[in-house]
């Protein structure tokens, strides 16, 4: 008697001016974002890159349920500017994200811990390994996920569990992107390499940045990481050449030419998979199931399709339809099909132009 008491006393403690006006709020369905953008400067670059890639690897499989690696062809001409990950911002059912896209990556490592999702919390996560003339970049971006309120009895009682958690100052399972940093950080110290956290966000208790020593690549460099050639300026040509050039890049970058290519590559597609059963390497079919297995994610996984639907990941149901690998039609046992599952109508629509019904 006197111990329940006692906790009833700490609990009204607990829950009291701050901490009690957040109860009101968690019957009400919400989604709230938290992201980690980090990069490290390691050299010398003589460091083995398989050192590097086996402590990354480790850290993230440590605070995740599933992860996929991808070891990338080095660049041919390594670049004196240090490569990094673009962030590019996209819309999830109408609130604004990022998806991380790297190019001239040596490896990378995509995670998504859906362990907690039961309970509203889900943490994804990648990290990309870029080498460069004086040594090595790691880029790492983690995204992590909190839904509160709505019908989902889990859901309440976890987004009640946070408000006594974070009360007390436990904090939530997004204390796991710092923890993959501290994992990394701490994995390295065997490689004796001069490793400096040279950007972070957001700032984090007992880590410092320092001045990043790398210069930034040039056009150039970009340029060739991604696998095109910057091209032959015009002002390098003789001058009875340059007329020409200027009509040539005229007609190469107009609306008219890129749609008649686009017809060509669609064509050469059709026939590239109905002679060899597979893609052809410029189908975009292939960059949208590469893209998919990044994200810890399987094509031709009915199931993921019509949980990326349900939790409104816009982005996820756009890779899955251009994969062509689902039905878009096909129902539930419920009888739900993609299209009556869809909680936004920028999925609807999206499911509507590529023919659900």
């Amino acid at each position: 008697m006197k111990r329940s008491i006692l906790l009833g006393l700490a609990a009204s403690c607990i829950f009291s001016n701050s901490a009690l006006a957040g109860i009101t709020d968690f019957l009400t369905p919400s989604n709230n974002y938290k992201y980690t953008f980090a990069v490290y400067d390691i050299r010398p670059a003589s460091i083995p890159a398989a050192a590097i890639e086996q402590a990354l690897t480790s850290a993230i499989k440590k605070y995740a349920s599933n992860a996929n690696t991808s070891e990338g062809i080095p660049p041919q001409t390594v670049p004196v500017g240090a490569p990094r990950m673009i962030l590019q911002k996209i819309s999830t059912n109408g609130v604004e994200t990022y998806y991380p896209r790297c190019t001239g990556e040596i490896y990378s490592v995509s995670a998504l811990d859906s362990s907690m999702s039961q309970y509203g919390e889900i943490t994804g996560s990648k990290a990309c390994v870029f080498q460069y003339k004086d040594g090595y970049r790691v880029d790492y971006y983690g995204e992590f996920r909190e839904s509160s309120g709505g019908g989902d009895t889990n859901i309440v009682g976890a987004a009640l569990g946070r408000l006594f958690t974070k009360a007390v100052g436990l904090g939530d399972s997004s204390r796991f992107m710092k923890d993959t940093l501290d994992s990394f950080e701490a994995n390295m110290k065997s490689t004796k390499a001069d490793m400096k956290l040279v950007e972070l966000y957001p700032q984090m208790d007992g880590k410092t940045v320092e001045k990043d020593p790398a210069p930034a690549l040039t056009q150039t460099e970009q340029a060739n990481l991604a696998g095109q050639s910057p091209g032959l300026a015009v002002s390098n040509l003789p001058p009875q050449l340059q007329a020409f050039q200027q009509k040539l890049n005229a007609t190469i970058n107009s609306p008219d030419f890129q749609k008649k290519l686009d017809m060509i590559r669609a064509k050469n597609a059709e026939i590239h998979e109905s002679a060899y059963g597979m893609p052809s390497a410029d189908d975009p079919r292939l960059q949208a199931r590469k893209e998919l297995t990044e994200m810890g994610l399987s094509y031709f996984n009915q199931q993921q399709f019509m949980d990326a639907i349900k939790r409104g990941d816009k982005m996820a149901v756009e890779l899955f339809v251009k994969a062509g690998g689902v039905d878009i039609n096909a129902a539930e046992a419920d009888g739900k099909t993609p299209l009556m599952l869809a909680n936004s109508p920028d999925i609807s629509d999206l499911l509507k132009s590529a023919g659900a019904h």
